[in-house]
């Protein structure tokens, strides 16, 4: 029976339930060796390893070696591919409770003997596929399952097992003859250190009655045989996010509690962000095997969004990802992950002083927003009997109210030697960054907006009651200025649903902390508290933009913020400056609408204290 008749039969036999385990590597290019004295006839290469051991993976996933059934005639598959043997298993050279070392012999193919020399330099590692036969669950739901009986089909000569740590070290392209090695190799970065990884071994389970075990599919996430994908090398838990000074949980453009972002989205963002960067063809960055296997899933699973050609579209997947990021003209500028744009927005959601309080809306499509706005019908009495009431007119009940939707960029210098570091501290330090200039810019527009080529402020909108302030710009800022603009605002608006506070800079906000008892009694009339950050009652946002002389109040839920999904991204590499700093230059756009909703809901004073 030839290798290929071999793997296929062991793939049809275990269909249903074989699912793979990637992340068995323990041993290193260290002890990964050649045992071979004399290699059987069409062999070039045995050598031994450690397959398997008793260690939580990185899924949390612990598999008993002591319960382990090898198949004997078990292929020596390349990258977990069934259409690629490359060898065989000889033997099982040592088993005891901890760990499962056997023997293996490459064939000697175009593919066999390019795998041969990764195995001698010590650049490839082990895993393996299996079928789980006795299992349950360790702990609370996504805790892993602890597998205490199962059979292993197959073991594989892979790239990048679960341990982060466990990279390529060497490799050498001249000794390489195949087309999949070459393109392969092409990729790799250069040597760097291995260090091994500690982890925490399974808790040990009590023993309890037999029951029936639920079905493979169920816990191991399907039927058909599978290698863990990509992101699955990483943890996809997401946790609520809080407001760093309240605490409290912030709503996001969808109404959802706003979540901090999993490692593998963090992953696969900087995995977007040197894609981008390659695709610049300006500067010397490439993606290793894992990162173009990442990239590669991420064309295939996730909704896209983006402007094409005008047309704004959402959950766009595959082929058509794959074209428009082939797209000569925009380079795939224009389209992201859908989950892309939650990241950016994350971080001023959690750290702004006005983002979280006001109404945050998603824009499904097009370039401006029409809604309505309700106001209160008024009624009349004392109608004399047989007097025709007057009709009732709509028009000042129900009013449209449009708002543009504004493109906003903000720039950010990028390192080159960052570009070249793991995705997910790309990931983590550039979506960080990128969201500490967005913050930045959107609270500037909520308060200070013009509404012509940006959304429009709370200063700058119409209709607001505008008391004046005691002292005028000579000030000094008193109590009545404070209460005078609570007090133009409706008490139908100052409950704890419409978000009433204060906004002003913080230089304001210091001078209201300063206000004494008398000329003579040094005491502050609104307390010593200075850091809460509150004023009668009322909290108080800062954005220092806003001049000295304004003031406001307001029931923030009455400005709502209309955010359009596909932010665009783009490096820009030129300029002495940047050349000198060994920089490149990251654009990221988004587009923004927001207005006062509702007039009435806000107060503000323009002739406070210079």
């Amino acid at each position: 029976m030839t290798l290929k008749e071999l793997t296929d039969s062991i793939v049809a036999r275990a269909s249903g339930d074989i699912t793979a385990n990637g992340d068995k590597l323990i041993a290193t290019g260290d002890a990964i060796k050649s045992t071979a004295t004399t290699q059987a006839e069409g062999t070039v290469l045995e050598f031994e390893a450690i397959v398997t051991s008793t260690r939580k993976d990185r899924d949390g996933d612990v598999l008993e070696c002591k319960g382990c059934n090898v198949d004997p005639a078990a292929p020596l598959l390349w990258q977990h591919d069934p259409q690629q043997p490359i060898g065989k298993l000889l033997e099982v050279t040592e088993r005891s409770n901890d760990k499962i070392v056997a023997k293996f012999a490459i064939a000697d193919t175009e593919l066999g003997r390019d795998a041969a020399e990764l195995v001698k330099l010590g650049a490839l590692r082990i895993s393996h596929g299996f079928r789980p036969l006795d299992f349950q669950p360790i702990g609370g739901k996504g805790n892993g399952v602890h597998v205490k009986s199962w059979e292993m089909y197959e073991v594989s000569l892979v790239s990048i097992p679960s341990n982060v740590d466990a990279i390529i070290t060497a490799f050498n392209a001249n000794k390489f003859t195949s087309n999949t090695i070459k393109s392969w190799a092409s990729t790799l970065q250069p040597a760097q250190t291995q260090k091994t990884e500690t982890e925490e071994m399974a808790a040990t389970t009590t023993d309890t009655k037999t029951t029936t075990n639920p079905a493979p599919a169920t816990v191991f996430g399907g039927g058909s045989p599978r290698v863990k994908a990509p992101s699955e090398r990483y943890s996809n838990t997401k946790s609520t996010g809080k407001h760093v000074r309240t605490g409290e949980a912030v709503k996001d453009f969808a109404g959802r509690d706003v979540l901090l972002p999993s490692e593998a989205e963090l992953a696969k963002a900087g995995v977007l962000f040197k894609k981008l960067a390659m695709k610049s063809g300006q500067f010397n960055i490439t993606l290793n095997e894992h990162e173009r296997e990442l990239f590669a899933e991420m064309i295939e699973k996730d909704a896209w969004c983006g402007d094409f050609g005008g047309s704004y579209e959402t959950s766009v997947t595959g082929d058509r990802v794959k074209a428009l990021l082939s797209d000569g003209t925009s380079g795939g500028t224009e389209i992201n992950p859908v989950w892309f744009d939650d990241m950016v927005v994350q971080f001023p959601l959690l750290h702004s002083e006005l983002l979280p309080y006001v109404d945050n809306r998603s824009v499904p499509r097009g370039s401006s927003i029409e809604t309505a706005s309700v106001g209160n019908p008024s009624v009349a009495w004392g109608t004399a009997e047989g007097t025709a009431i007057n009709l009732f007119d709509t028009a000042s009940l129900v009013a449209d109210i449009n708002t543009s939707i504004h493109p906003v960029q903000v720039g950010l210098e990028v390192g080159r030697d960052l570009l070249a570091d793991a995705a997910v501290d790309v990931g983590r330090v550039l979506v960080e960054n990128i969201g500490q200039k967005m913050l930045s810019e959107l609270d500037n527009v909520v308060a200070n907006g013009n509404g012509t080529d940006r959304p429009e402020g709370i200063f700058t909108a119409s209709g607001l009651s505008t008391p004046g302030s005691t002292n005028g710009n000579g000030g000094p800022i008193t109590v009545a200025d404070l209460e005078s603009l609570i007090f133009s605002v409706g008490k139908q608006y100052r409950n704890p649903s419409m978000r009433c506070r204060f906004i002003f800079n913080d230089t304001v906000y210091r001078r209201c902390r300063g206000i004494q008892v008398g000329t003579s009694d040094q005491r502050r009339v609104l307390g010593m508290d200075h850091q809460s950050y509150m004023l009668l009652e009322h909290g108080v946002s800062i954005q220092n933009d806003i001049a000295n002389t304004k003031m406001a109040f307001g029931a923030l839920a009455k400005y709502r913020l209309y955010r359009r999904a596909g932010m665009e991204q783009r490096f820009i590499d030129g300029g002495a400056t940047l050349a000198r700093k060994n920089c490149v230059l990251l654009i990221v756009r988004g587009r923004f609408g927001g207005k006062v909703m509702d007039a009435g809901a806000f107060a503000k004073i323009t002739d406070a204290q210079t």
